[in-house]
């Protein structure tokens, strides 16, 4: 309302330069391996995103602190082959169906539900592949410490963050890469990655110096498609009448870190909790005022 009244346009055409910038940013994902007769048969989609294993425990952050993330890592199970698999197999299809109304609309700007659509698919892909990476987690470290020759709690701590950092970067490459279809485990692309990246003489400029939440930093890309990081970080302490529909929306869990379900559209949450596009987006600006006010801004 504020842009369109500072240039003299109406609502309609603001909204247009939007979408067509939202596009815009949609087509700069890069695109997965092309499957589209094997995706488009009937009930693959219902097979591919009805386990429990691709709907629900998402939101969980990992550790920045090198003593937690080496107590995750070292306390995390076995991975599971079969959810593994199912885990990637709807990776690459949410990867799939969230690119594809850019192959199919290549000079038009998308409508705003078909880019919700999109952007929550692309939302849901990261939220499963932070899963993926998350079950990793031993193999990455081992691999550090073989890299240093030693336990990685024992190193200077900018070491030792240089170290898992690279490996975390080589890991989430090496998952993108995968191919559930073809058979094999993750653990052997992720493992060749590292190594690679860990090799005597491979580093490559400055290595970072402290751990970052790794479930933000999945993709290159991931930014343009998630809220500032201070929204999720403190989602627990934001007011129940502004959290419910941001969990919601972000695949968060309402209550509990990690406790969160796939990510919705705008139109799933409105029917789902009787709250309007707008309204969402009312809630939305609430909790950035909430957020900006309890930090003293």
């Amino acid at each position: 309302r504020v842009i369109a009244a500072r240039f003299g346009r109406t609502h309609a055409s603001i909204h247009r330069v939007i979408n067509l910038r939202r596009t815009e940013r949609l087509r700069r994902v890069p695109l997965p391996p092309d499957r589209e007769m094997a995706f488009e048969l009937p009930g693959l989609e219902q097979s591919l995103l009805s386990s429990p294993v691709v709907r629900e425990g998402f939101g969980a952050p990992f550790p920045t602190e090198l003593t937690s993330f080496v107590a995750l890592a070292r306390a995390m199970p076995p991975v599971d082959a079969v959810s593994e698999y199912a885990r990637a197999a709807a990776m690459h299809f949410l990867w799939w169906r969230g690119t594809r109304p850019t192959r199919e609309a290549l000079t038009r700007a998308l409508r705003s539900t078909e880019l919700d659509r999109a952007e929550t698919d692309l939302r849901w892909m990261l939220r499963i592949k932070a899963e993926l990476l998350r079950a990793e987690l031993p193999l990455i470290v081992r691999a550090a410490e073989e890299r240093a020759g030693g336990d990685l709690l024992q190193l200077a701590p900018a070491e030792a963050c240089g170290l898992v950092s690279l490996a975390m970067a080589a890991a989430a490459t090496a998952i993108d890469r995968h191919d559930p279809f073809r058979g094999g485990r993750i653990a052997a692309p992720v493992s060749l990655a590292i190594s690679r990246e860990l090799a005597p003489g491979a580093f490559r400029g400055n290595p970072p110096t402290e751990l970052a939440d790794w479930s933000l930093h999945l993709t290159p890309w991931q930014s343009r498609f998630e809220p500032d990081a201070r929204l999720r970080q403190r989602l627990l302490e934001v007011p129940m009448e502004l959290r419910v529909a941001l969990a919601l929306r972000f695949g968060w869990g309402v209550d509990r870190i990690g406790g969160g379900e796939r990510p919705l559209t705008r139109d799933e949450i409105q029917t789902q909790l009787g709250l309007t596009p707008q309204r969402q987006m009312a809630l939305l600006r609430a909790a950035f005022r909430w957020m900006r006010r309890s930090e003293g801004a």
